[in-house]
């Protein structure tokens, strides 16, 4: 079994995380931030519409989940890092909790800043997703995506293996997997 810890960015690029193998974490400030997102005035509709969907996924999916309440007490170790006060960390602080009891788990990622706050943690597991979301509107045929090492193997196991599609890729579509120096290390059609 498998262990996420997933931030709002990563909910929102992508929504169907659910595996009956798999233990998901979110934090409350996530759940917030959804919830913020899907009636804001200033977002643009298809991140609204991104935010409704993810939390009508986590409606309808309320057994393969847990929600980490954020502790205050949580704020000692902002500062003991010298981490910005602000939401981004709180879900790291919270991850990082979780990380304490199980260090098996690993915090996903789309969010740049949530991806260097983690960093300052020590022995924290960061996967960081660079995805961007196709539609049949503006296919291009392809998608690009940046793995580490333990994505990579979650990728061969999870599409290869199992055929999982946690991508989302068209049939027919390539994907074209790089390293974090941006090195073309695989390549796969769907």
């Amino acid at each position: 079994m498998s262990c996420y810890f997933y931030d709002t960015c990563a909910l929102l690029d992508a929504p169907n995380i659910f595996n009956e193998e798999d233990l998901i974490f979110i934090s409350s400030i996530t759940i917030s931030e959804l919830e913020g997102i899907k009636s804001s005035g200033t977002k643009d509709e298809e991140v609204k519409y991104k935010a409704r969907k993810v939390l009508k996924q986590l409606e309808d999916n309320q057994d393969k989940y847990h929600i980490v309440l954020y502790n205050p007490q949580w704020d000692r170790i902002i500062k003991k890092y010298h981490l910005p006060d602000n939401n981004d960390s709180r879900i790291v602080v919270s991850a990082y909790s979780i990380f304490a009891k199980n260090s098996y788990c690993y915090f996903i990622t789309s969010d740049l800043c949530c991806k260097k706050i983690a960093e300052c943690l020590p022995k924290m597991q960061t996967i960081f997703r660079s995805v961007e979301e196709t539609s049949l509107e503006d296919y291009s045929g392809f998608l690009e995506v940046i793995y580490n090492e333990l994505e990579l193997s979650n990728f061969y196991s999870k599409i290869l293996t199992n055929n999982i599609n946690e991508l989302e890729l068209i049939e027919n579509q390539y994907l074209i997997i790089k390293d974090n120096s941006n090195n073309v290390i695989d390549k796969y059609k769907w």
